[in-house]
């Protein structure tokens, strides 16, 4: 992983309150983590994507 993806990562983190860690297994094929709806709604918000971008 590189130092710029580290970053992005924990400001994401950062700005919709929670953990660095959670972003990973978000993000991570082999980690089967959930997400409820307000924090994806936070991410959507944050990252400027439609909610419904999620579902596709």
């Amino acid at each position: 992983m590189q130092m710029e993806d580290i970053c992005h990562k924990e400001k994401l983190a950062e700005k919709i309150g929670v953990s660095v860690s959670m972003i990973g297994a978000l993000e991570s094929k082999n980690i089967n983590q959930g997400v409820g709806i307000y924090n994806l709604y936070k991410i959507s918000e944050t990252l400027n994507v439609p909610i419904s971008k999620f579902f596709e």
